[in-house]
């Protein structure tokens, strides 16, 4: 009946079978009228109690690290930011005036001719101009908010990255595309849309439950806008975005380890910035403005002719 017991020297003797079977079924029917005993009502609640206490405590420790998540910085760059383009603003508005093209280009607005000769700061210094009060508070306030959000998600450094490289793309594809003087942070500010969709990516559920819909509407109505303006340097818009978005990729979330996808993601910013660029330098068929072109030549012969005065005086 039994060809190995494991040396407890039963096998073959049905005396010492029977016993084992016996105490087996006396041992299940034990266990068996335990659960059938019915449990006092005092002892039950506490079970229950303690159930909801660990329940609740579970609950707590998901939404604090949830919390964690969107408050790992202090928006200290983004306070910065809104400074320096204060700033900037103020001096614009003392040296000719923020409309005035002659003045913008003197201060780094994307000026493609200055991008050819060599001046590949105003990619970035672009960044830092305002055309008009409106176009600042329109820019200011969505720094203020989507930069905010940016810099506590991922921190005062990766917040630094992400925002040069989206300003980066924004300008090189508006270079690109475009040959109209620009200026502005929309650019930068639509890289934070793109690092905001990058940390839809990583984390999708908590994304959709608290800002993803906003987000993701208030991104269309803004690209709508752009292409239905044709003021709006909607290159800018799309390439700050893409550039955010593999920018936020490289750096990745803190707290959260390395991603196979972080080195692609910045071998990616690198090829489209240098893609961008040498397709600007060999792209002549640009979209342009005859009127914008006229502005510029206006104020800069209006700016030369005020030099000659200085001059004569």
């Amino acid at each position: 009946m039994l060809s190995n017991d494991g040396e407890r020297n039963i096998a073959d003797s049905p005396q010492s079978i029977l016993s084992i079977i016996l105490k087996k079924e006396s041992d299940w029917e034990e266990e068996h009228s335990i659960w059938n005993v019915e449990e006092p009502e005092e002892e039950l609640k506490a079970r229950t109690r303690s159930y909801r206490e660990e329940v609740e405590k579970q609950q707590e420790e998901i939404e604090t690290k949830e919390r964690s998540l969107f408050f790992y910085g202090k928006p200290i760059l983004t306070y910065a930011l809104l400074a320096s383009i204060f700033i900037m603003f103020f001096l614009l508005e003392q040296a000719g005036g923020s409309m005035n093209m002659a003045t913008l280009i003197d201060f780094g607005a994307k000026y493609n001719p200055g991008i050819i000769d060599g001046e590949w700061w105003r990619l970035f210094s672009a960044a830092f101009l305002h055309i008009g009060f409106l176009h600042l508070f329109m820019n200011s306030l969505a720094l203020f908010y989507l930069g905010g959000a940016v810099e506590r998600i991922f921190g005062t450094r990766r917040f630094f990255f992400i925002y040069t490289a989206a300003a980066a793309v924004g300008s090189l594809a508006s270079f690109s595309f475009n040959e109209q003087v620009s200026a502005g942070a929309s650019g930068a500010i639509f890289g934070c849309f793109g690092a905001l969709l990058y940390f839809g990516w990583v984390h999708k559920k908590l994304f959709f439950r608290t800002m993803g819909f906003n987000v993701l509407i208030i991104l269309v109505i803004n690209l709508g806008f752009g292409f239905a303006v044709p003021a709006i340097d909607n290159g800018a818009h799309i390439g700050g975005l893409i550039g955010g978005f593999l920018a936020a990729g490289a750096v990745h979330l803190p707290n959260s380890g390395r991603r196979k996808t972080q080195i692609p993601l910045l071998v990616g910013t690198a090829v489209l910035t240098i893609g961008l660029y040498w397709f600007g330098m060999t792209n002549e068929n640009k979209a342009g403005s005859a009127m914008m072109n006229q502005q510029i030549a206006r104020d800069l012969a209006e700016k030369e002719n005020m030099k000659k005065r200085e001059t004569f005086f």
